[in-house]
């Protein structure tokens, strides 16, 4: 009889180590190991339950941190797991009792709410991690400031999918990233017709450059002083067979994502190129014709190589434009941009510093980079042209270019009333809405048409634009 309440009592503490052991498992396979807070696999179960339910309101709020990575990468990844569950404390404190809150993996965290789910707790709930994310995270020897942004999403069970929500949900949030940051968004129809333009256009744009529907509009160089064409800015556009004539604005982005942005400089370059030659053989020579370049391809080891092969004829001076800042660190003597840089220079190219004084480009990168050319950014000059103090600085700009040496345009001159006052400031060139931006044709004639247009007073000059 002893031997059998002995064995019971064995088989039943077995039977509690296996109960807790399944348990453990489905812990493992349903929670974070880091935050303890419900996984991807628990996530996936629960909103493909919840939509499961014919007509149930459910929101989504998708919670990403801002910068994560820079926290691991100046911190460490020990730290960076620090953050990561203080900030899933902060919040399941305020989305606890009200939905269910998940970590997918990395910085991304989910809160589902269903079953009578109301927007006004979605956006209680997002307004409050917001709040509580702008509280530095103290950690053994940093006190780290962290932000987030947050995405929200709507859907009926029955009428969206599970992976629908997600990407909605996803798509508000990048409207936020895209927003400052720190910041929400909800889902709104506008978005969801933008995402699909976008994803249409990046599915064309690989077989627009193929098939040279990528353009170069030209936008003239005036000296302020003789009214001259001196040279030009080749523009990208994308002659779209169904939307028209596309601005960067449109696929600039597309084409960085794509990898396809040095596709795009080498269609402008070369239509540029070609354009020079023949503007010189038919009697309207450019002194000069710019082309912008992104920041990223000044790393490129091949830049010099594709310059040279599309410089054909050298009908012109080939001027490059560095759209974006240069890190400081990246133009260091020794470094694949500085050897670039000098190898262009090598050549015969010009370096031009694009939209100085619009808080991209510095005093520091231009003692760095020591340009030919500063273009002054529209957006200051169209200021200065209403305002006394910020003609001064533009004053100033010009003042520090002719003690360095260095030429400097206007951009921006878009009426005659501006052409007045920048040339009233001394700046000897002009670029902008004033003069013309037009395709490669058109732009032709317009030289044609300028012929003979010189005069060395400044009257006959503003005649002549």
């Amino acid at each position: 009889m002893d031997d059998l309440i002995s064995a019971n009592r064995a088989l039943a503490e077995r039977n509690n180590e296996l109960d807790e052991a399944r348990r453990a498992l489905e812990r493992g396979a349903n929670h974070d190991s880091l935050t303890g807070l419900l996984n991807r696999n628990a996530f996936e179960r629960d909103l493909a339950e919840a939509l499961n339910v014919e007509g149930m309101d459910v929101i989504l709020l998708y919670v990403d941190l801002d910068r994560f990575k820079w926290i691991n990468d100046t911190f460490g990844h020990t730290v960076g797991d620090q953050v990561l569950i203080v900030v899933a404390d902060r919040i399941k404190r305020f989305a606890s009792g009200i939905g269910p809150v998940y970590r997918l993996g990395g910085d991304e965290f989910l809160i589902v709410l269903a079953d009578n789910a109301e927007i006004e707790n979605a956006r209680w709930i997002s307004d409050s991690i917001l709040d509580v994310m702008g509280e530095t995270v103290q950690t053994p020897g940093h006190n780290i400031a962290i932000t987030a942004s947050v995405g929200l999403a709507h859907g009926k069970g029955g009428q969206v999918t599970p992976r629908q929500l997600v990407a909605n949900a996803d798509i508000a949030l990048f409207e936020a990233k895209n927003g400052g940051r720190a910041c929400a968004r909800e889902l709104t129809p506008g978005m969801l017709q933008e995402m699909a333009d976008h994803r249409q256009l990046a599915s064309e744009l690989p077989n627009a450059i193929k098939n040279r529907q990528i353009i170069a509009y030209y936008q003239p160089q005036i000296d302020a002083r003789t009214g001259r064409v001196i040279g030009a800015e080749a523009l990208a556009r994308w002659d779209h067979p169904r939307l028209g004539v596309l601005a960067p604005a449109a696929f600039l982005d597309i084409a960085t994502e794509l990898g396809l942005v040095a596709s795009v400089d080498r269609c402008v370059m070369r239509q540029a190129m070609l354009f020079a030659v023949s503007a010189a053989e038919t009697g309207t020579p450019l002194q000069s014709i710019s082309v912008n370049l992104s920041a990223d391809r000044l790393t490129d080891p091949n830049l010099t190589t594709d310059i040279q092969a599309l410089w054909v004829g050298q009908g012109s001076r080939l001027a490059i434009e560095l759209l974006e800042t240069i890190d400081l660190d990246d133009v260091a003597d020794g470094s694949l941009v500085s050897d670039n840089l000098r190898r262009l220079r090598d050549m015969g190219v010009q370096i031009e510093m694009d939209d100085f004084g619009s808080g991209r480009a510095s005093i520091t990168s231009l003692l760095s980079v020591q340009p030919d050319r500063v273009k002054i950014d529209r957006h200051l000059i169209q200021a200065a042209t209403r305002n006394p103090i910020k003609r001064q600085v533009v004053s100033a700009i010009l003042d520090m270019a002719r003690a360095l040496g260095i030429e400097s345009l206007a951009e921006g001159a878009e009426t005659m009333e501006d052409v007045a006052i920048i040339q009233g400031l001394g700046c000897p060139q002009l670029q902008g809405y004033a003069f013309t931006r037009l395709p490669e044709t058109d732009f032709a004639a317009y030289l044609q048409a300028r012929i003979g247009y010189a005069s060395g007073d400044r009257v006959n000059a503003r005649a002549a634009i």
